[in-house]
């Protein structure tokens, strides 16, 4: 699957669009570097065709959709519902117990894809704790930053951490350099894999968007020298990147594995 940049992409409206989702569209173009292109009764397709480009997306006031290659793709917390949900009912998570996250702590996740560490993250530190989360993709953080602000359900807890959650349209490797020692308690890396476990269309929308960027092991050095506490990263079966970046091994599954470096 390709990766898919703000230069392939236009911008439009739903059908019969209202004046605040016409302005939400032109102003997001205008953030992405892409043209905008009034719906004006015309197809997806026929959009794309008209303007030459790979995809489109389609910003209404509740969602933005990514239209490409005949599938439409947003925003979904996936994984995120559960695992909140989980938490909520005393029960552990992997990530919350090998980053030691606790209330009030300050996360910078430098890998925000559709965001879903960030929400269990954002679930553990509670109303006094920062999450903030990076993403590299300007049009996946335009996309799971609206699903965060307007995504609806039933459990309130799924509901205020999202909410918590502040998503930045940045790379990691340009803003940890420029961020002060010590600033934020816990520094967490998800780099993109080839391979992956989860295979649903949500998951997708980062294959087409996402970086498949890993940290080396400069930034690597940059993020323990963020980190008051720690540096936590995800890896996948056998744990090739963190035996490279040599991290040590906190946590390790059938699937999923977790290193962290203690700050000295």
């Amino acid at each position: 699957m390709n990766k898919l940049t703000e230069a392939n992409v236009i911008v439009t409206t739903p059908l019969s669009p209202t004046i605040e989702e016409e302005e939400l569209a032109i102003e997001l173009a205008g953030l992405l570097g892409s043209n905008f292109g009034a719906r004006d009764s015309r197809t997806i397709s026929s959009l794309i065709r008209r303007h030459n480009v790979a995809a489109t997306i389609v910003v209404g006031l509740k969602e933005i959709r990514l239209v490409y290659n005949g599938h439409s793709y947003g925003f979904h917390p996936n994984m995120a519902l559960h695992r909140v949900a989980a938490l909520r009912s005393g029960k552990k998570d992997r990530l919350v117990e090998a980053a030691e996250l606790k209330s009030g702590d300050k996360v910078l996740d430098c890998t925000c894809g559709l965001g879903s560490d960030a929400v269990v993250a954002a679930c553990a530190v509670g109303e006094n704790g920062v999450v903030s989360a990076l993403e590299a993709s300007a049009v996946l953080a335009a996309i799971v930053r609206c699903g965060f602000r307007n995504y609806q359900h039933k459990e309130s807890t799924m509901i205020e951490a999202m909410r918590h959650v502040t998503v930045i349209n940045e790379d990691y490797a340009s803003i940890l350099p420029m961020l002060e020692s010590d600033s934020w308690d816990i520094v967490y890396f998800d780099p993109m894999f080839e391979t992956t476990f989860a295979n649903t269309k949500s998951i997708d929308l980062v294959r087409i968007l996402g970086s498949y960027d890993q940290p080396s092991l400069e930034i690597i050095n940059e993020a323990w020298r963020v980190a008051r506490r720690s540096v936590v990263v995800k890896d996948r079966l056998p744990g090739k990147f963190l035996n490279a970046m040599d991290i040590p091994i906190v946590s390790n599954s059938k699937r999923v594995w977790y290193g962290r470096l203690d700050a000295s």
